[in-house]
């Protein structure tokens, strides 16, 4: 096996904490944004039977997971409400409703669907890597736990995960 010659550009690594998020559907939701987490990506193979033994091969299919985000309730409940009626109200449409909804623009944030974008930032707070998410919609909100036994201020926290169709990396030089 040869030793690689080729030296990384930068040593420095990603650090968690450093991002910017949008979601065009739901602005008051970012401004309380907690975590992020960006879905993976997976091929199933595809199994060529043999004489011998089935062989695994690159499958043609991608599949990404679902992306979800957590963040704190402001006390006027605008974030929460925001995914809630997106989701409530998507689930409501009649068919006529869906159609004129879904043919307009996932970028203006008018439809049943919304993009967005996560930016991660280096060390220098200066993009690095950005991954545009396609047409994203909710399919989970969290719960709310309210507890008068706990002593120390909790705000309260929910999660949120989104299904999309597709998200692109673009890297910052």
């Amino acid at each position: 096996m040869a030793i690689s010659n080729t030296q990384p550009k930068s040593y420095n690594f990603l650090a968690p904490g450093k991002y910017r998020m949008t979601i065009t559907k739901i602005p008051n939701v970012i401004w309380f944004l907690q975590k992020v987490k960006l879905p993976g990506i997976s091929t199933t193979p595809v199994i060529v039977p043999t004489p011998f033994v089935n062989l695994p091969r690159q499958g043609d299919h991608v599949k990404f997971g679902q992306f979800s985000i957590s963040f704190k309730i402001d006390e006027d409940f605008y974030n929460y409400g925001e995914i809630f009626d997106w989701m409530k109200d998507s689930a409501k449409l009649s068919f006529e409703d869906y159609q004129a909804i879904s043919n307009q623009p996932s970028f203006s944030g008018n439809g049943i669907y919304s993009d967005c974008s996560l930016t991660l930032l280096d060390s220098q707070n200066n993009p690095k890597i950005s991954f545009q998410i396609k047409e994203a919609f909710p399919i989970y909100l969290s719960d709310i736990d309210c507890d008068s036994t706990i002593t120390d201020i909790e705000y309260l926290t929910a999660e949120a995960t989104f299904a999309l169709v597709d998200y692109d990396i673009e890297r910052h030089s």
